[in-house]
């Protein structure tokens, strides 16, 4: 656990919770407000409900947030541990069952498709990714923005909850208690946190329903004696509607308490808890802090003010808490953050929660004091108090006051239009939304962001095919100084505050819009975690480096341009632990981010590591079945490059590929490039091999036909360009590799090769060019292998990566490494560096963490092609007649044309009805290169 959480020691007997605000959730700094009175109609403490798991290594950075709203106090936050990562390799020692009938339970009544951790539950009415500072962060001011109603207190003689009368919501609401510890210090034996000591504040202990509260004042007995028996350090008591669709009083927060027993103040650091005896203060909630002792200490504005006092606790009863919902169930605003499984892209199947950082979440360095402990259960647990932060608050509710605005329905159309559909209420039908609103002025701001971006990849595209090498230099100060302009568009102050507006007013825009501005606050948060300098520093280094390894390769000279990759693979690091530390993710999986959004490191890594266990069976099975049938016979050449280039032209245009928007040139590495009006592809001709420069344009047209594809009406948005590079690839392998090495295509491909080449003879015939075209042959190129192989290239480089940016390896070991890790996949050894560490232009160019994209796209193209076919049985005989009309389609309507909508999950399951699911690649392999059936294998 981080030092800088200071350990409190609890002890009884039960007191008042303090709490102040920290300042690490300080995203912005509006003016405070000051806290209301309950009862008056304001504002009082939101409930802040994390579900999380000791087994997940996605939760240690929203725990450490959870930690931090925990001395706020306008929150009370509360860690609820689920149990069903238990199974992973962690039995976590305060998972509880009851906890996550809780948390599903708010899934059914919020519409989510499945539970995940982290999760927040604010007010039991939003509910973000708890790794999300702002978003998180937006949605206590969200819930801030709403008036109290009903007041809510604990009283110690006698110990009772006391409800206040008010006007209960149809069917009433349920009263919750809640015990909890101040906080738990675990040591993590196995799983994916194994050697990490968890530190987990106000931790749910037990959970229990009190009563009903049907709107006449209520009093319901309490049992401190037994909560202070049982060591816990405090209770909640939680009042919530019964309302939503699943009932039972999972509703929206209408009124909370809690208090926690007395902890002693360590040192003199003048935001440290205070432990004050409820016998010895009295609360006026609605002056600013005054500390006692400590005039001059920062305070939050909306914190209590403590006051020494005589009153005792039996005559004047000490308000807690009175949070009001406005009772819309139906309400369902997501500020800052993304729609969950379908409304937003952070949720995973059920049950697979989400990894991602291992990186401690960033905030006040203080000095770690501990307390004496003692050991209990098997996780030697320490229990401690509270930890010291700063008392800045991070919000203001005024920032967010729009959002307890009547609900408006969606603006329709695509990005620009700014016309409101019919309003209720009294608006008027076709109401003009305002130039000046926050929304249009991002999406006018990302558009000349798309703009430059557009600039830029064509000048890319140019530097690796039509430049001299004479121009490398004027060309990367070009690009250094586009990408430095970029970033600066993007990372704006003024782009921030737009955002926390618009997302403040969300609920007005339509799904299209709601996912732009959840892509908008993705590039925002990625460019706002590197400064200019390092923009540009990195782009120079990727130019130049990438300029010398164009020499270096084909002499195969890796020494030559180490320096230069050893320049780009620093500055990656840097830049990687910035985007780490902002995102709440590990280095890698920052950098993966990029590319495959919200992609996992760990369930790469496990995915992987299975294939590489399978694959090598299979491999063995494959050529073992190759081997007992006639060798393939290959055409003999030379097969000239104008000659190749001209038949790839006709492929591609049979394929869909449009010549008024694109070309196809030559270059040392395939690529696509341009933008989607200009599609650029480039490929490499083998003169001796036919085969390997067609398949490469076939692969690239993939790619462009997916630009191609992309929904004009969000040209230049964020939403409007691919979902990930994992959906990219599919596109690329489906055209390559689903369709066109199919056996169907090479019927249509036969005749057209022997009339391009002149060729004539049995080699020339459909059923050996088929044989040619599914030969299975471990390789050392990546972009040459077949299917079966193909997987073990892209491990391969994905352990040798992450070895690299986690500094487990040097890159003077890296062509020893690579050999080693070829000879282990794929039983060969690369002669020489050309071959091996110098073949692909990823890492020289700074495209780190891109590489498993490519095995996750050939599953994903494989699962899209079945449920194409599956939806139109005739696409494989349209492929015999080269006629791609159908399946285009197909892709256009449930892929290209959807964009960056939903994420990589959502978008599967609605186009083939199931998330990924590697067992279709598998029998896909089996199927073709075994003759196996269409079971699951």
């Amino acid at each position: 656990m981080s030092s800088r959480f200071a350990k409190l020691r609890a002890v009884a007997p039960l007191v008042l919770l303090l709490a102040g605000a920290p300042a690490a959730l300080a995203a912005e700094s509006p003016a405070p407000a000051t806290e209301p009175a309950p009862g008056s109609g304001a504002r009082a403490p939101v409930v802040v409900e994390l579900y999380t798991s000791q087994g997940c290594n996605a939760c240690p950075p929203a725990d450490a947030i959870l930690a931090e709203l925990a001395r706020r106090a306008e929150v009370i936050a509360l860690s609820l541990h689920v149990d069903y990562w238990d199974y992973i390799g962690w039995k976590d020692p305060f998972a509880l069952s009851e906890l996550t009938a809780r948390q599903r339970a708010y899934a059914r009544r919020l519409d989510r498709r499945t539970v995940y951790t982290p999760q927040m539950v604010i007010d039991g009415t939003y509910d973000v990714i708890g790794s999300r500072r702002q978003a998180v962060a937006n949605a206590i001011g969200m819930a801030r923005a709403r008036p109290s109603a009903v007041a809510v207190e604990i009283r110690r003689q006698p110990a009772v909850v006391r409800i206040a009368a008010g006007a209960a919501p149809a069917g009433g609401a349920a009263v919750w208690l809640l015990a909890y510890d101040a906080w738990r210090e675990t040591r993590v034996r196995r799983g994916e946190n194994a050697g990490r000591a968890l530190g987990n504040a106000n931790v749910v202990r037990s959970y229990r329903r009190l009563g009903t509260w049907e709107g006449a004042a209520l009093e319901l007995p309490l049992d401190l004696a037994a909560a202070r028996a049982a060591g816990r350090d405090g209770l909640a008591v939680i009042v919530q509607a019964a309302t939503g669709r699943a009932g039972g009083g999972f509703g929206p927060v209408l009124g909370l308490a809690a208090c926690l027993g007395r902890a002693r103040r360590l040192g003199d650091h003048p935001h440290q808890l205070l432990a004050v005896d409820v016998q010895q203060l009295s609360v006026d909630v609605q002056a600013p802090p005054v500390v006692q002792g400590d005039a001059d200490a920062p305070h939050d504005g909306g914190a209590l003010d403590l006051r020494a006092g005589d009153a005792a606790p039996g005559d004047q009863p000490v308000r807690l808490a009175a949070v009001e919902q406005s009772l819309r169930p139906d309400l369902d605003h997501r500020p800052g953050a993304a729609q969950v499984a379908g409304q937003e892209d952070r949720h995973r199947q059920a049950e697979e929660h989400q990894h991602a950082a291992d990186q401690p979440v960033a905030g006040p360095s203080l000095a770690d004091q501990q307390a004496p402990a003692s050991e209990a259960d098997e996780g030697e647990q320490q229990q401690h108090g509270e930890s010291d932060l700063a008392l800045v608050d991070a919000i203001g509710a005024d920032r967010y006051r729009s959002a307890a605005r009547r609900s408006r329905p969606p603006i329709a159309g695509p990005p620009g239009g700014v016309m409101r559909t019919r309003y209720t209420g009294g608006r008027a039908e076709g109401e003009a939304m305002s130039e000046q609103s926050a929304y249009t002025r991002l999406e006018t701001r990302f558009a000349r962001l798309g703009a430059l971006h557009e600039a830029m990849a064509v000048l890319h595209w140019d530097s690796a095919a039509m430049m001299p090498s004479g121009g490398a230099d004027a060309r990367g100060e070009q690009l250094a100084q586009l990408s430095l302009m970029a970033h600066e568009l993007v990372s704006d102050p003024a782009v921030a505050d737009w955002l926390a507006a618009a997302e403040g007013e969300a609920e007005a825009l339509d799904d299209w819009r709601r996912a732009n501005l959840r892509e908008m606050r993705r590039a925002h948060s990625h460019a706002t975690a590197l400064s200019p300098r390092l923009v540009e520093a990195l782009r120079r280094a990727c130019h130049a480096c990438e300029g010398i390894w164009r020499e270096a390769r084909p002499d195969n000279d890796f020494a030559r341009v180490k320096p230069a990759l050893a320049e780009v693979l620093a500055l990656t690091r840097e830049a990687g632990q910035a985007k780490a530390e902002a995102l709440g993710k590990s280095l890698y999986d920052a950098l993966l981010d990029q590319y495959e959004p919200d992609g996992s490191s760990a369930a790469i890594g496990r995915l992987f590591d299975e294939l590489a266990e399978r694959l090598p069976v299979l491999l063995s099975d494959v050529l073992e079945r190759q081997a007992r049938a006639p060798a393939p016979v290959l055409p003999a050449g030379p097969f000239p490059a104008a000659q190749q280039a001209e038949l790839a032209r006709q492929l591609m245009q049979a394929v869909g590929f449009d010549f008024r928007h694109g070309r196809l040139d030559t270059s040392a590495h395939p690529f696509t490039g341009g933008v989607p009006d200009d599609v650029r592809l480039t490929t490499r001709w083998d003169e001796a091999d036919f085969m390997t420069g067609l398949l490469g344009v076939l692969h690239e047209t993939g790619h462009a036909l997916y630009e191609r594809g992309l929904p004009r009406a969000w040209h230049r948005q964020p939403v409007g360009e691919a979902r990930g590079m994992a959906i990219h690839e599919s596109q690329s392998l489906l055209i390559e590799m689903q369709a066109c090495r199919s056996r169907a295509f090479v019927d249509y491909l036969a005749p057209l090769a022997r009339t391009a080449f002149a060729g004539s003879g049995p080699e020339w015939e459909a059923d050996n060019l088929y044989r040619l075209y599914t030969r299975v042959q471990p390789g050392f190129i990546r972009v040459d292998a077949d299917e079966v192989t193909y997987p073990a290239h892209v491990i391969l480089r994905f352990r040798l990566e992450k070895a690299l940016l986690e500094e487990r390896m040097t890159l003077g070991d890296l062509p020893g490494a690579w050999a080693d890790q070829l000879q282990a996949l794929l039983g060969i050894t690369p002669p020489d560096d050309r071959r091996g560490c110098l073949q692909d232009i990823h890492w020289y160019d700074g495209a780190w963490g891109y590489f498993p994209t490519y095995t996750l796209g050939a599953m994903a193209a494989a699962q899209l092609f079945d449920a194409a076919c599956r939806a139109h049985p005739e696409i494989p005989a349209q492929l015999g007649r080269g006629d791609f009309a159908t399946l285009l389609a197909w892709l256009r309507r449930h892929v290209h044309g959807q964009a960056a909508r939903y994420s990589t999950e959502e978008l599967l399951v609605r186009a083939t009805g199931r998330a990924l699911d590697p067992e279709i690649f598998e029998a896909h392999l089996r199927r073709r290169y075994l003759g196996a059936d269409e079971s699951r294998l």
